[in-house]
């Protein structure tokens, strides 16, 4: 990758292709989030930076899928109101979104999806989509149950579905 970075979202659409959202970079010796989409081209060995950014800053995406030219990104870590810190230490500043954001690799473009999610989100667990249903499951790490410090080995995290209905072009 041409930048340092960490806790990207990475999706491939093709076997040639990998598309890489947002994550933590190293600016001057300092981590800050990152909006850069970047795309891997893999026979060229190639990274590309898309003139197209996130909204937002953000880090801890997760990526689906949904057909050979869309990817839907959920939930992830931003800064508080948008603002970035100065000196300070970043992870006080960031909390988890609701967002629920549509990448369309055909324009490059990035929108919000018109149903964000009903609470904050944010996953190392791979979601799973169910296309018969049209439906994404997502493991929530952020659950009041884990967050609350109750025992983590008895805990268990939330499962949330977001349907996908009316929200993709579902043609390829």
């Amino acid at each position: 990758m041409p930048y340092q970075s960490r806790n990207v979202a990475a999706c491939a659409l093709s076997s040639d292709t990998i598309y890489v959202f947002g994550g933590r970079i190293s600016v001057k010796d300092k981590k800050q989030l990152s909006n850069v989409i970047l795309l891997y081209l893999i026979a060229a060995n190639l990274w590309i930076e898309l003139p197209v950014k996130l909204p937002q800053k953000v880090a801890l995406l997760t990526p689906v899928k949904i057909n050979s030219s869309q990817i839907a990104l959920f939930g992830g870590l931003s800064y508080n109101g948008d603002l970035e810190p100065e000196n300070e230490d970043e992870s006080s500043h960031v909390q988890p979104t609701c967002n629920v954001l549509v990448f369309d690799s055909r324009l490059p473009a990035v929108t919000f999806a018109r149903d964000q999610l009903i609470k904050p989100f944010v996953s190392l667990v791979s979601p799973f989509y169910n296309a018969r249903d049209n439906v994404v499951l997502l493991v929530n790490e952020q659950s009041p149950s884990l967050a609350n410090g109750l025992d983590v080995k008895k805990a268990l995290p939330e499962l949330l579905c977001y349907s996908l209905t009316g929200l993709f072009n579902q043609t390829s």
